[in-house]
């Protein structure tokens, strides 16, 4: 009797054991189940993310080409509209323009060159091909275009500060000196010079002005403005005007530190040519005694 009870015991603690042993195996395999089906999910959820981020990279890319593409269009489009608002420049007649060179020659606006270039383009030019009143202007901006177009620049130059002070401002009428019979380079000149008593080579500005009055041109009603305030409107006395180069061009002299109205311009217009800042100049005019067009 106490034997079968041992022998019972043992066979229900084997059985017992397998029990737990199968128990132990079926966790386990559950286990890792468990923790490959959740490595295939975040693997699968990875590539979706990396998928995902690829496909907004390369809409980004493709926005960022276009958006770059428009920009250079516009920008294109916009260079073309300003070009072609730009009339060219008439170069028939008495082609006229307001030459400058400010206090320390920074900005300048002067004559042709050996060049071959057109007449200086730093601001508006004007046609004097009939008596009226005219209108020439300088700016900084166009200046600096003008000064860049020379074919010995190395560096192109910028706009930089607004112009400081006077050197050189003279408004030049291509060829009217010739045309109205009154250059200082000639017989007519040497003739009016010997009839006055005066040396050709040491006349004044003056006695070219008045050589020029013989033909009957005058220049009256003379403003100079700065930024499109008035800076000075000279008197009739104060003009000063001729071909006082001796190049068959009349020249309105407003201010020349080289020239006779270093001295004898207005002390308004000294001053200001000492210590005016400006990033334009104009200068108005009227002219009469102008040869009818042919």
């Amino acid at each position: 009797m106490k034997t079968r009870k041992i022998l019972a015991l043992v066979f229900a603690l084997a059985v017992s054991g397998a029990m737990f042993t199968a128990c132990g195996d079926d966790n386990s395999s559950s286990s890792k189940a468990a923790e490959s089906s959740s490595a295939a999910a975040s693997s699968s959820a990875a590539e979706s993310t990396a998928d995902s981020s690829a496909a907004d990279a390369s809409s980004e890319a493709d926005a960022s080409s276009e958006a770059d593409a428009s920009s250079e269009a516009d920008s294109s489009a916009a260079d073309d509209s300003s070009k072609e608002e730009k009339a060219p420049i008439d170069r028939t007649g008495h082609n006229t323009f307001l030459m400058l060179a400010d206090g320390s020659w920074t900005y300048s606006n002067m004559n042709d060159d050996a060049n071959g270039r057109p007449l200086p383009e730093g601001g508006t030019t004007c046609n004097v091909d009939k008596d009226g009143t005219y209108t020439v202007d300088v700016n900084i901006e166009d200046t600096v275009a003008w000064m860049n177009s020379a074919p010995n620049v190395k560096e192109p130059m910028e706009v930089g500060d607004p112009a400081f002070g006077i050197t050189v401002l003279n408004v030049d009428i291509a060829e009217l000196a010739t045309k109205l019979g009154v250059s200082t380079d000639g017989d007519a000149w040497e003739a009016y010079c010997t009839d006055k008593g005066i040396k050709p080579n040491k006349a004044a500005a003056t006695d070219k002005m008045d050589f020029a009055r013989t033909s009957g041109f005058d220049v009256t009603e003379l403003t100079l403005s700065a930024d499109g305030q008035e800076v000075y409107k000279f008197a009739p006395e104060e003009i000063l005007f001729g071909d006082i180069e001796g190049n068959g061009k009349i020249r309105i002299e407003i201010y020349n530190a080289y020239g006779d109205s270093l001295d004898t311009a207005p002390e308004a217009i000294k001053t200001y040519a000492g210590e005016g800042e400006y990033e334009s100049l104009e200068v108005t005019f009227t002219v009469k005694g102008v040869p009818a067009a042919e």
